[in-house]
């Protein structure tokens, strides 16, 4: 079950990250850890069409964590029509438990990480009727958000490098 409390994030697509970062900073009072550059492995529900964007994004210290994603046009990085609301992020026990209740609610899977033949692996998107998406998030995923949040950078795959932040906004090198 998805409760209210289990709502960790709002990602959000932005033109340039390091604006953002600085904005988000000055603004609001986010601090940020690190600049993760990589890809995102994806799977297109229902297909096997297979991508691997480019991703660029940095996530607040603070809670509900601020994930701000660069945007990479010709990719699902993309701000809905609008706004740069990208998704409202929440942990889950069981990720294809909580992703077939919402696609029996009617709110559908579109996107999920992939790992080999599995997907969605790690995280899933689901589309509510208004074009927001819904991001399931695997809890086991949660100490790899805390190693970013406090300037670890997670073993994985599909990071490619940290850039550290400092005063929690202005990259070491930029």
């Amino acid at each position: 079950m998805i409760v209210p409390g289990d709502l960790f994030e709002v990602g959000l697509v932005v033109p340039d990250l390091e604006a953002a970062i600085e904005q988000y900073h000055k603004a609001f009072g986010y601090t940020f850890s690190l600049i993760l550059d990589g890809v995102l492995p994806t799977r297109e529900a229902g297909t096997q069409e297979y991508s691997v964007p480019p991703l660029r994004m940095a996530v607040s210290r603070e809670r509900p964590q601020i994930e701000l994603l660069e945007a990479a046009s010709g990719t699902h990085l993309v701000p809905p029509a609008g706004t740069g609301l990208h998704h409202l992020g929440y942990y889950v026990d069981d990720l294809t438990a909580a992703s077939e209740a919402l696609t029996a609610l009617g709110i559908p899977l579109v996107r999920g990480g992939v790992l080999g033949d599995v997907s969605p692996f790690s995280w899933a998107y689901h589309e509510m009727g208004d074009g927001t998406l819904v991001e399931l998030v695997d809890r086991q995923a949660a100490p790899s958000r805390t190693m970013i949040t406090v300037g670890q950078v997670p073993a994985s795959p599909w990071v490619n490098r940290g850039v550290p932040l400092t005063d929690g906004w202005r990259p070491v090198d930029p």
